[in-house]
């Protein structure tokens, strides 16, 4: 899939089908995160993957804010998250940076196997630290949602204090604002 394509097609969702993903596909993800740009060439994510016990993750997460009926309901969960996090005593000013670039490196590459996501930073971190048995040196970035998409996104022009909303067909409804809002050549 072309990388422009890639990048106008996917979108955040978050109900998915109850159908496994191979696990080639989620390890090359992963790699797809390890080898994203990083500051100073630091390298100071890790990740967790969890396939077999994804209840006990979901149930650390919060979905969906804006819009609660966006969010998956019982049997529409994820088949997969990958738990982007770092050592405590490695972080600096780029880590969250680090951890955007590389979160945004593995939902294209997902998405370039067909593999829909969502990345959440709405996550009960000691709840979860607990559940995944992460040493107390550790924290968690953001958890980044896997599977089957279950339902449809759309991009819809921006208005100021849009939000996104789902629509009778349980289409989700993105606003984004235009390229011609918000680039400024040269000066400001």
């Amino acid at each position: 899939m072309e990388l422009e394509s890639l990048f106008s097609r996917r979108r955040t969702i978050r109900k998915f089908k109850q159908k496994q993903i191979p696990k080639k596909i989620l390890f090359s993800c992963i790699d797809a995160g390890r080898l994203a740009p990083s500051a100073r060439n630091q390298q100071s994510l890790e990740y967790v993957l969890v396939t077999r016990n994804v209840m006990k993750v979901f149930s650390c997460t919060s979905w969906a804010t804006y819009a609660p009926a966006a969010g998956p309901k019982q049997g529409e969960e994820p088949a997969a998250f990958i738990v982007v996090v770092s050592k405590r005593s490695e972080q600096n000013e780029y880590s969250l940076i680090d951890c955007g670039i590389a979160a945004g490196h593995i939902v294209l590459a997902a998405y370039s196997h067909g593999i829909a996501s969502c990345i959440l930073g709405s996550i009960d971190r000691d709840q979860l630290s607990a559940e995944l048995n992460l040493p107390t040196d550790y924290v968690i970035h953001v958890v980044i949602c896997l599977g089957f998409a279950a339902q449809k996104s759309v991009v819809d022009d921006w208005k100021p204090g849009a939000r996104y909303w789902v629509d009778e067909k349980n289409t989700v409804h993105v606003p984004k604002r235009k390229l011609s809002e918000i680039l400024h050549e040269e000066k400001f």
